[in-house]
């Protein structure tokens, strides 16, 4: 059954469709910079960090399992800080900003 079917039966079909298309139409903050903040920086913090550590550790320790596994935990570490760190930036900044008004 198709979502035209289950609409037609309905007496609220008029009322469902008005909530969407008013959601449709909808303003609002772009959500991009949250986004790229919140996956695309940690992944490319974790894969540069790693890059880092591989290059660091790779002079000082000859066992590649060690290296391997020194390498993976530190780059996990500086990651799991940046996250940390952001979030505290993002609470710190969201609270100095001044409330926003958005009328309908």
């Amino acid at each position: 059954m198709d979502q035209q079917q289950i609409c037609d039966g309905c007496n609220q079909k008029n009322a469902c469709w008005a909530v969407y298309a008013r959601l449709g139409k909808a303003r609002g903050p772009s959500v991009v910079c949250n986004v790229l903040t919140a996956f695309v920086l940690p992944i490319l913090a974790f894969i540069a960090a790693l890059t880092v550590f591989q290059a660091l550790f790779g002079r000082f320790i000859n066992a590649q399992q060690v290296k391997t596994a020194v390498t993976f935990v530190s780059a996990l570490a500086v990651t799991f800080v940046l996250i940390i760190a952001l979030s505290m930036l993002t609470k710190l900044f969201n609270k100095h900003q001044l409330p926003q008004n958005h009328g309908d």
